[in-house]
């Protein structure tokens, strides 16, 4: 009977481990949720920024290249082209690094998101044998 009490209180203990582990398994799985969360948000910004930059940089260009049609009447015009493509290269650039900061927020949730799964599958692993124990 003592052996039966000292087996269960054993099992008990590695149930408690388990479930520590499981538990911060489920936290790093979080945290990389959160993580893939934020640079998913990043990347979908600086996507928009892109977009948005090359918008301006196309309306610039044709602004630029209208203005160079009229180059008598229409200086001011291409002044105005100019400052708009000078804007779009900067948005475009903007973008590009928010893009560029995006994807790599998203590959370390990514990272964080595997260590989790890994961490909650051992977890759950070590559950499971000390409930056969």
């Amino acid at each position: 009977m003592n052996t039966g009490a000292v087996k269960l209180a054993s099992g008990l203990e590695q149930i408690d481990s388990s479930s520590g582990k499981l538990a911060n398994g489920a936290g790093e799985l979080a945290d990389g949720s959160t993580a893939l969360a934020e640079g998913t948000s990043q990347l979908q910004s600086g996507s928009s920024q892109l977009v948005s930059g090359s918008s301006d940089l196309k309306n610039g260009a044709d602004a630029l290249a209208s203005g160079t049609k009229q180059l008598q009447s229409s200086s001011t015009r291409l002044a105005g082209g100019t400052a708009k493509l000078a804007n779009g290269t900067g948005t475009l650039a903007s973008g590009t690094e928010k893009l560029a900061t995006g994807a790599s927020h998203l590959v370390s949730g990514t990272k964080q998101l595997a260590g989790g799964s890994g961490s909650l599958s051992n977890g759950a692993k070590q559950l499971k044998t000390a409930q056969r124990s």
